[in-house]
Formats: C-alpha cells, structure tokens, sequence
C-alpha cells in the first residue's frame, strides 16, 4: 500500500510536471548528484522518443 501511495504522489508530481513517470524516473537520475551515468534500454522508437523527452523535465 505504501508502495501504491507513493506511485500515486509520483504521478500526480509528472502530470503537474506534464511528463510521464518514466520521464520523471529519468529526469530525477540525470539531475541527481549521486548518479554518474544513466543506462537507458529502449525496445522501439516510441520508448526512445520518451526516454529523450526526459532531458525537457
């Protein structure tokens, strides 16, 4: 239940953002101090367009 609470909160913080949370997951790590590099795995173009569509968060 915490789990869902917290997706809850995550979502509403993308839509005001206006992202998705894949998005946000990705934005947050290329933001984030304590990460060096971010692996991304995209299985088609869609997915791609949506993972570079994280660097505008």
């Amino acid at each position: 239940r915490r789990q869902q609470a917290k997706l809850k909160e995550l979502q509403a913080i993308a839509e005001r953002l206006g992202c998705t949370l894949p998005q946000l997951a990705i934005a947050w790590c290329l933001r984030n101090e304590g990460v060096s590099s971010v692996l991304l795995g995209a299985s088609n173009a869609d997915q791609l367009m949506e993972n570079i569509g994280a660097i505008q968060v």
